[in-house]
């Protein structure tokens, strides 16, 4: 492998001195990146194959593609599928032993609820991290789910307690713009 950055600059600089924030903004940063391609390009048809939603796993491997070159650029270690204990997160991204965001990926139609209050937290305590973001893939099914973890995150914050973040992509099936109204 080259170590040439040069094709992965950006305009927007990310100072990882200042602490795990500027970590969690660059992260925060490549979920834009793929919601933005999925909500507003044509990358929703990468996520739907014959009328039906792809399983989750497409969705993880095309948001580890960008999110890749985001991380190459700003020397940010991700790692897809990191298990510290209790099974796999999706992505852990870091910078030394300190600096750990984790990002969990469900589909609506999976168990949101279980995934935000229980299974993320369990994967950032045994990373010993309380950053932490919960991604959904939104196929149209979502329902009152997102109500749910919103109060969850709510009531957390409340408590004075650390709640991760919630993310939302709209990846239901689009009409061309000729077509809209």
């Amino acid at each position: 492998l080259s170590s040439d950055k040069s094709g992965f600059r950006t305009e927007k600089k990310y100072d990882f001195s200042s602490g795990i924030e500027s970590i969690v903004a660059m992260v925060h940063d490549t979920i834009s990146m793929f919601k933005h391609h999925v909500e507003k390009g044509n990358l929703w048809e990468e996520l739907w194959v014959d009328g039906v939603p792809k399983r989750e796993r497409a969705a993880q491997l095309i948001y580890y593609a960008m999110a890749d070159c985001f991380c190459i650029a700003n020397d940010i270690d991700i790692s897809p599928e990191a298990n510290m204990g209790g099974g796999p997160i999706d992505f852990k991204f870091s910078k030394g032993y300190q600096a750990r965001v984790l990002v969990e990926m469900k589909r609506s139609q999976g168990a949101v609820r279980h995934g935000y209050e229980k299974q993320l937290e369990f994967y950032k305590e045994a990373a010993r991290t309380f950053h932490g973001i919960f991604v959904i893939v939104d196929f149209g099914d979502l329902g009152d789910k997102l109500a749910l973890i919103r109060a969850i995150r709510a009531e957390r914050l409340e408590a004075g307690e650390h709640a991760s973040d919630i993310v939302v992509i709209d990846a239901r099936r689009k009409l061309s713009a000729s077509k809209r109204q």
